[in-house]
């Protein structure tokens, strides 16, 4: 009976029927009081129904009972990591095991208890129980994997790196060591000490007959004889490997090559010989074409390699210098003969751009447009399969070779008709035999056309060139659905044209999974808490983000199993995984957004959850389960802190070259995503805080800085609004405002203007930033004057007219930017604007909610003047910032829904391209243009509703403090 019992909780539980399994474990409780697995998974339960406290309490109860049965052990575990306290798993092995410390199974799960929250200490000293109450091979190599974790925490402990090598040395005699695995340890701890020599006499003795794969043992020689200043034995080492057993082997060519030079520079005053390298470069050639496998790209790629180190070796003083003639022309001579072979794959962009970015830096214009003529003679002829191929990677050249940066908009729309004409031919050709699971050929080069377009965009910020670039991804995507590279550049485009909805589309299409979510999440978390209409998708894809951090924890489980299996070369491996995520930017930033946007969510329940048009009934639960986390207090510590040692280890995992580009100079990388005052937004295209693939870490640790600080300042004035707040706890509030202002100058951006003109982007954001440091700072100031009789009118109405004065300059600037080029078509930038805005007036909203509680009533009769004087200023900031909204909701009120032809003629759409000489890609172009304007302005309408719907919550909680 028990045993269906628990069949049918954990059926409820994998169901999400919590409140069913609830029930049920309470009536198998209610016939067995002590049963442990019972009480554990009704501990389960009520942690997923939010009651934690309770949930902890009855698994410390189970913790505290010795257990033999595995099911509850593994509970207990996963219990403890879903509410961060894995070390009391530690504590119920512990217990277990005292219990019957002569269970073989409960010791080991002990031991790996340790493992998995890192307590060497203990990790050892069970170790060392261990092989003296069950001595086995296995337990010795856990032990040297123990000390040898020990000497990695700490290099500089002779005792423990002694302790390990002695302990290796002691199992190599005894031939413990049966597998690579095994051996990786000993090599590690030799490693450590840099002995070398020791190392490389064990892989070539009777050890390193252990290497079941040549190539394996082959490479660790080699780098090995490296350090050691063996050159010679090092090439010969890498020789070995590519040619015979890895012909295709890159690293170990330029292995060989490196020792190459080592050795001439050792021997022969830096002279190579070269026909003796390209000699055997030739030979390897020839072995792979006589034993007729298909061509490898690494020979090949290595006489190209061979010809640059020698044009390097030449002018290494000076890498601007022109390339000597003859050298040139051996170099285009090489270029064009690897295109003859794989010119029609796309990596050999990417095999030659090291090869091309040397072209581009020290050959002539003339010269390069030469080498151009020269490579467009290989490209196949009209109707030929590779003939896209071709000219894609050609493309992809001359775009490297920096002739695309100084086209103007008539040659940009002359290429684009290129580029579509030859796009639409070959997919027409080659659609019978296209795989749906495939890339289709040549979508590069619409990746190209794209560039080209945000190029121009780049240089006049003139809209019509965003939706040019849409509207080419658009039909890349329509033919080739699998290349997700449509997808990533779409995203931005969209969100930065406002229409949230066709980004939203192109991000579900990505399918993002996992670590995905710390490595390109902000590609659309940012921009997705900055739209209105899409907050309720963007806390779905926050409670996703969550779920992978909350895993995390299970690495430690795998670190386990790796020990139990003898995986021991993949335990740092995964330790250094756990650190990065656990210190990941991402996270942090992630879970402090995530804090204050459902903080802001919560706060305007209704405009989430009655507008029909855009939210569905499983949206508004959505929206129920968010109003239920309204208590700031509720908020965990560990969202709004500011710990400086963590700071200093955070790790930013973010991939910044997930897009495709064929670029030249990486200098002129510009990635496309707006500006915000989130912590999550990596770059504006001002800012330039994010380069050449790497962010700025200082400003992005400031914004989180900043972020956090708001997020404490809010949950510290809801305690500070109760009784019982004391002077000291005022005192930090605003210590914490200052630092807040302190921060807020590191990351601000330059202003162009003074005071409250704002005529930029730039400014608005920085008034928003002021701001945001005037509503604490006027709660606070209030505070003193109502509970602790501080006489601060005088700041209080200074900084309640400066407030208002702010709120003017930002509506007004706003207003000033709603229409594009004095059309009657909404500018989808001021889209952000409002979204950023809207949050700080949530803060005050909050806030002056407070204050009014304070404030004596209207009726009151004996009132002390200087509050009567508070409670007029008070009024009428709170008046203004009603009038403010409803002046903001009377222009949005008035504005009709734009027609495609209202923004065509806005932007002063001209034609795709000159003329694509095909009417059928005419009519894909039109109809993409077609429906990509139709959604822009549908999607425009959908957020100004919800505007509407915001300005309307706002005005509903504002108007009662006049009360």
């Amino acid at each position: 009976m028990s045993g269906n019992k628990y069949s049918s909780i954990f059926q409820a539980l994998d169901n999400s029927n919590h409140k069913g399994a609830l029930k049920l474990c309470n009536a198998l409780l209610k016939k067995k009081s002590d049963d442990s697995l019972g009480k554990l998974l009704k501990a389960i339960c009520l942690q997923r129904l939010n009651e934690v406290e309770e949930a902890i309490k009855l698994a410390d109860e189970v913790s505290l009972v010795p257990q033999t049965q595995e099911v509850v052990l593994n509970n207990l575990n996963y219990f403890y990591k879903s509410v961060k306290q894995t070390e009391k798993i530690v504590k119920a092995f512990e217990v277990s095991y005292n219990a019957q410390p002569k269970n073989e199974e409960l010791a080991e799960g002990l031991f790996l208890a340790y493992t998995k929250v890192r307590n060497l200490k203990q990790q050892q000293q069970m170790a060392i129980q261990i092989n003296k109450m069950f001595p086995s091979r296995e337990h010795s190599v856990w032990y040297l994997m123990t000390i040898l974790a020990m000497v990695k925490q700490d290099p500089e402990n002779k005792l423990f790196i002694q302790l390990s090598q002695k302990m290796a040395e002691k199992l190599a005699g005894e031939k413990k060591f049966q597998s690579t695995e095994d051996l990786y340890l000993y090599e590690e701890i030799l490693d450590v000490q840099s002995k070398y020599d020791e190392h490389l006499k064990i892989i070539q003795g009777d050890l390193g007959k252990l290497y079941t794969v040549p190539t394996e043992q082959l490479k660790i020689q080699a780098n090995l004889q490296d350090k050691l200043g063996l050159h010679k034995e090092s090439m010969e080492s890498y020789k070995e490997i590519i040619t015979r057993f890895e012909l295709d082997e890159w690293s170990c060519y330029m292995g060989y090559f490196d020792q190459v030079w080592k050795v001439a520079e050792k021997e022969s005053q830096g002279k190579v010989d070269k026909e003796a390298l390209v000699g055997l470069v030739k030979s390897i050639q020839d072995q792979i074409k006589t034993s007729n496998q298909r061509i490898l790209r690494g020979p090949y790629i290595a006489e190209l390699e061979i010809e640059y180190r020698f044009i390097m070796q030449l002018d290494s003083n000076d890498d601007k210098k022109p390339i000597d003639n003859g050298r040139y022309l051996l170099l285009k001579e090489l270029i064009y003969g690897y295109f003859k072979t794989f010119g029609n794959k796309p990596i050999y962009y990417y095999d030659m751009k090291k090869y091309l970015n040397l072209i581009n830096s020290r050959v002539p214009l003339e010269s390069k447009k030469e080498f151009l003529k020269g490579l467009w003679e290989m490209v196949s002829g009209q109707g030929e399969r590779d003939r896209i191929s071709h000219i894609s990677n050609y493309y992809k050249v001359e775009s490297l070779l920096s002739l695309h940066s100084e086209l103007t908009e008539v040659q940009v729309r002359d290429l684009l008709s290129k580029f579509v004409t030859e796009y639409q031919l070959a997919f027409d050709q080659q659609k019978s035999t296209q795989q749906l699971s495939e890339r289709v050929p040549g979508d590069d080069l619409l990746i190209i056309g794209y560039q080209l377009l945000m190029d121009l965009f780049d240089k006049s910020q003139e809209t019509r060139y965003l939706v040019d670039a849409v509207v080419l991804l658009e039909y890349g995507f329509e033919a080739s659905p699998k290349n997700f590279q449509f997808n990533l550049m779409a995203i931005s485009l969209y969100y930065q044209l406002g229409d949230h909805r066709k980004a939203l589309d192109h991000f579900r299409v990505l399918n993002i999974k996992n670590i995905q979510w710390d490595t390109i999440g902000y590609l659309i978390l940012d921009d997705c808490i900055r739209s209105l209409p899409s907050m309720i998708e963007a806390y779905k894809f926050f409670e996703k983000s969550s779920k992978f951090y909350a895993e995390n924890d299970s690495t430690a489980d795998y670190i386990a199993e790796c020990y139990k299996n003898h995986n021991y070369s993949k335990i740092f491996e995964l330790q250094k995984f756990q650190d990065k995520i656990s210190n990941s930017y991402q996270q942090l930033s992630s879970v402090t957004e995530k804090a204050l946007f459902t903080f802001f969510l919560s706060k305007h329940k209704s405009s989430s959850s009655n507008n029909t048009s855009t939210t569905t009934t499983k949206d508004q639960q959505q929206s129920i389960n968010i109003q239920q986390q309204l208590n700031l207090l509720q908020v965990p510590e560990h969202c709004y802190t500011v710990n400086d040692d963590q700071f200093k280890k955070l790790s930013f995992n973010m991939d910044l070259n997930v897009q495709d580009r064929f670029e030249s100079d990486l200098k002129r990388l510009k990635y496309h995503y707006q500006v915000s005052t989130s912590s999550l937004s990596l770059q504006s295209n001002n800012d330039n805080h994010v380069s050449c693939g790497k962010v700025d870490q200082e400003f992005l640790k400031s914004k989180l800085v900043l972020r956090r600080l708001v997020l404490r300042l809010l949950v510290d004035s809801y305690r500070i609004k109760g009784a019982g707040t004391t002077v000291e706890q005022v005192d930090k509030y605003m210590d914490n405002i200052k630092l807040l202002s302190e921060t807020i100058e590191k990351v601000k951006n330059v202003s162009s203007t003074p005071g409250l003109e704002i005529t930029s982007d730039r400014d608005f954001d920085n008034i928003v930033y002021q701001q945001t440091v005037q509503v604490f700072t006027i709660f606070v100031e209030i505070y003193n004057q109502m509970k602790l009789n501080k006489n601060h009118l005088s700041v209080i109405q200074d900084l309640l007219k400066q407030y208002s004065q702010s709120n003017d300059a930002l509506l007004k600037y706003i207003r000033d930017n709603m229409y594009i080029s004095g059309s009657g078509v909404i500018n989808a930038r001021v889209f952000r604007m409002i979204a950023n805005h809207f949050e700080q007036v949530t803060w005050f909203t909050e806030l002056m909610g407070y204050v009014y509680s304070w404030l004596p009533s209207k009726k009151q009769k004996k009132k002390d003047e200087t509050i009567v004087a508070l409670r007029v200023d008070f009024d009428q900031c709170i008046t203004k910032q009603i009038e403010s909204l409803q002046s903001l909701d009377s222009e949005i009120s008035k504005k009709s829904i734009s027609t495609v032809t209202d923004y065509t003629n806005a932007l002063k759409l001209t034609h795709f391209s000159t003329s694509t000489e095909n009417e059928e890609v005419e009519s894909l172009i039109t109809k993409h243009r077609n429906n990509t304007i139709q959604s822009i302005t549908q999607s425009t309408s959908i957020y100004l509703d919800e505007v509407l719907l915001y300005i309307k919550s706002l005005k509903s909680q504002l108007t009662p403090y006049l009360q």
